[in-house]
């Protein structure tokens, strides 16, 4: 984990079979805490944080949506301002 960009995590979850078990695998490498028993129940707040960046949602499907969108806006601010740095 250590030494990846954000744009790196990105890819990686984005480009896995299984973007959640990959999440998952990113999260716990990072030394971050993977809640067990929250993928069978679905109507719970869940939350991810990775690469500096946070994502929420109800249940895992809807927070790992919520943190790419929000994984992407910050590349994407990152990129311009290293345009205009």
């Amino acid at each position: 984990m250590e030494g990846r960009t954000l744009d790196a995590l990105v890819r990686e979850v984005e480009g896995s079979e299984d973007p959640i078990q990959t999440a998952r695998q990113l999260v716990m490498e990072s030394g971050g805490f993977w809640n067990q028993q929250s993928p069978a129940n679905q109507v719970d707040l869940f939350q991810i944080q990775l690469g500096g960046v946070q994502g929420a949602g109800i249940g895992i499907s809807a927070a790992l949506r919520d943190w790419l969108h929000r994984a992407h806006e910050a590349c994407r601010l990152g990129a311009l301002a290293d345009q205009n740095g």
